[in-house]
């Protein structure tokens, strides 16, 4: 269901109009009083008021400002945090599953233009009053309160909260009492229960959508869902530091770009197809205001295609390439994580949870694969791939690379997100 047609369903014109109105707010209230900020703009305007250009110099202007990167949007926190005052609703941290720090300062308008996205999402995924919506996930309670409240607008009245258990798969089948018809969970987390998902949808025809967020889900996974049980899986993009920015619809071709809310350039961007780019995110906020971005890097390579949709969305679409803690160097030789996954669950099998951790000790780099129990019996396909296809038996041989696999149980894992990547190097180089 389109919730916003005049938001989502909205023509070129009016869509820059929205955003140079939004962003000329935003510079006035917002981000004049942050000195990096301040300074980007005046070397990207010159001496010229905002208020004085025309929507297409705004807009252009935009995309000359430098890049913001983590350590100068960390370095504004005090200033926010002064500024903010009493205004502040909450703060949103992070790790993640990129192992960087994020942070968000919420204030009570964030909050509520956040809730409103995820109704605008929802109602894409095509919940409607009759559903009876199952989060599960780990303690926190921040997302699931804010998803409720979003739901209301759809008229949901059945939404259930489970915090797992140690034990995932036993969580997961007492969670699943609820009977939900749509499931929010995290990737990382649905890996670790996916028997008991699976054993669900086989006798539960009513279960229809899953919804997750946090972290890709990969397209193995979503293809036995929907070919075995008929279940779409949904994806919401989000990030701590950005909040949400793009939901999937049911044509499941990429998720429309929240075009009212933030505006995304690519950095150095390739041309993909007649209306597709690829590049680094660079992330302006329309919204914001607690702690806003200006042109800000969050480490992500985007997709854009700006191609109308078969939903009748004519916001852009978008789907992440990778993050820039998909790739790490190791020996002079660069290894992507994806590579690695590929070789664990070959094309017969469903991917599942894992992680790689890097040590160094007397010269010799320890490449520490820990995987689920179930693979023990594939030890020696996986070495071998390991040493032939990723390239690392040349290192084995002459003894500064050695390869361990570790199979463990899938309550090894407690946090929220598994890293798949643990660099503990002195250097990545």
């Amino acid at each position: 269901m389109i919730y916003e047609s005049n938001i989502e369903c909205i023509d070129s014109f009016s869509l820059k109009v929205l955003q140079a109105a939004r962003f000329r707010r935003m510079v006035k209230l917002h981000t004049e009083h942050i000195p990096i900020y301040r300074q980007r703009i005046v070397e990207a305007y010159g001496s010229s008021c905002i208020e004085s250009l025309s929507d297409v110099e705004l807009l252009n202007g935009l995309s000359r400002i430098r890049p913001v990167y983590r350590d100068e949007y960390q370095f504004i926190n005090t200033t926010l945090l002064r500024a903010l005052d009493r205004k502040m609703f909450f703060i949103d941290s992070s790790s993640g599953s990129t192992g960087s720090p994020k942070s968000r300062f919420c204030s009570v308008e964030d909050d509520l233009h956040d809730t409103a996205l995820c109704t605008r999402a929802f109602a894409s995924f095509g919940i409607e009053h009759t559903d009876r919506v199952l989060t599960f996930d780990l303690a926190d309670l921040t997302y699931y309160s804010q998803f409720t409240k979003a739901m209301q607008g759809l008229g949901v009245k059945n939404s259930f909260y489970y915090s797992a258990r140690s034990d995932f798969e036993s969580s997961m089948c007492d969670a699943l009492a609820f009977n939900p018809t749509t499931l929010i969970i995290m990737p990382s987390i649905l890996k670790r229960c996916y028997n008991s998902f699976v054993d669900y949808c086989k006798h539960a025809p009513h279960f229809r959508r899953l919804i997750y967020f946090g972290e890709p889900l990969e397209q193995d996974i979503r293809a036995d869902l929907l070919e075995n049980y008929s279940v779409h899986c949904f994806s919401m993009y989000g990030s701590t530091d950005v909040g949400w920015i793009a939901a999937e619809c049911a044509a499941h071709a990429g998720m429309h770009l929240f075009s009212d809310s933030v505006i995304l350039h690519l950095l150095s961007d390739s041309q993909t197809g007649s209306s597709m780019q690829e590049g680094a995110a660079l992330f302006t906020s329309l919204f914001q205001t607690g702690k806003p971005n200006l042109r800000y890097s969050n480490g992500d390579r985007i997709r854009i295609d700006t191609k109308k949709c078969s939903c009748g969305r004519t916001t852009p679409r978008v789907s992440v390439a990778c993050r820039d803690t998909d790739l790490f160097v190791l020996l002079g030789t660069k290894i992507s994580i994806m590579e690695i996954q590929k070789v664990i669950f070959n094309v017969n099998m469903v991917s599942g949870y894992f992680q790689v951790e890097l040590t160094e000790e007397e010269n010799v780099t320890h490449f520490s694969v820990r995987l689920p129990r179930h693979l023990e019996c594939e030890q020696n396909r996986i070495f071998d791939g390991l040493e032939n296809k990723i390239g690392l038996a040349f290192y084995t041989c002459i003894g500064v690379v050695k390869i361990t696999l570790d199979f463990v149980n899938s309550d090894f894992f407690t946090g929220k997100k598994i890293p798949r990547l643990v660099d503990r190097r002195s250097t990545s180089l």
